[in-house]
């Protein structure tokens, strides 16, 4: 039988690499070389992020970070997926070839971010490419999540130094960015997966709950997929953590007064928000 799809469509900066391990405990369920493929979005929104030279960088970088112990087969593999990652025709059939299928694999997973942002015909091509898709979400407090996503851009751009001066209004100008902004209106995400999903087929998390317990998200997450994740210590630990700095509170504050739409649209979808957020306790 074909494998599932499984998707987890964001956000951006709440737990996908460390998601991405704890999915690789389990050998039925099939990851990509890179863990965001992003295909629905590029034929669904403005990100062109698997253009020739987007995915040449993304090559470039994942040999880069190759192990030095990485024996005959594993580059003989990698190589062969990077010719299927190169090829031209970007279509459903390209996409699930580059999930190199085993006869035990329940599911092929993609993890892309930018699908919070894919419109209805978007997930309605993913319906189309697997009616019994398995969707999750991960939200995070907007406010961490933007700071997060700075200091993971300044990381990523070799910036990472620029954290300890960069000025309050600078932080500010980078949160209204439309494209920062957008990442964390998790309720349109949600309206429109289920405008095309059924809710047994999508499950939202909140990131702080699956942090301060991962063993129970774990749990939580073999129960929606059917299958069992295998959990360890070596689990627990953060990852992908960028350069580190204490924010001030006038900051929060005006960060919090920023994102003040999206925490009531929110919690008008929801019905209530997680106490640990920045959203004022009345």
């Amino acid at each position: 039988m074909r494998p599932r799809l499984y998707i987890n469509a964001g956000a951006m900066k709440a737990g996908t690499t460390w998601l991405l391990h704890l999915l690789k405990s389990n050998k039925r369920i099939i990851t990509s070389p890179v863990k965001e493929i992003d295909y629905f979005s590029y034929l669904h929104t403005d990100y062109n992020l698997i253009g020739h030279e987007a995915r040449k960088s993304r090559i470039q970088r994942i040999i880069s970070s190759m192990s030095d112990s990485a024996s005959n087969k594993e580059i003989y593999d990698l190589f062969r997926w990077f010719s299927l990652y190169l090829r031209n025709d970007i279509n459903d059939y390209w996409y699930y070839n580059l999930f190199q299928e085993s006869d035990e694999a329940r599911y092929i997973a993609d993890l892309s971010n930018t699908y919070c942002h894919l419109p209805i015909s978007g997930w309605e091509h993913v319906r189309k490419f697997d009616p019994h898709t398995r969707i999750t979400f991960i939200m995070r407090d907007p406010v961490q999540r933007t700071l997060s996503h700075l200091k993971f851009q300044l990381q990523f751009s070799g910036q990472g130094t620029l954290i300890d001066r960069i000025s309050d209004a600078e932080i500010l100008s980078f949160a209204q960015k439309n494209d920062v902004y957008s990442r964390s209106r998790y309720s349109e995400t949600v309206r429109t997966i289920l405008s095309v999903f059924p809710k047994d087929q999508f499950r939202y998390y909140i990131f702080e709950n699956v942090m301060s317990d991962k063993e129970a998200f774990a749990k939580d997450l073999s129960s929606f997929l059917g299958i069992k994740l295998n959990y360890s210590e070596s689990l627990s630990k953060s990852i992908n953590k960028g350069p580190q700095r204490e924010f001030s509170r006038d900051l929060i504050e005006k960060l919090r007064v920023t994102y003040e739409p999206i925490y009531a649209e929110l919690g008008n979808l929801l019905g209530t928000l997680p106490a640990s957020w920045c959203v004022r306790q009345d």
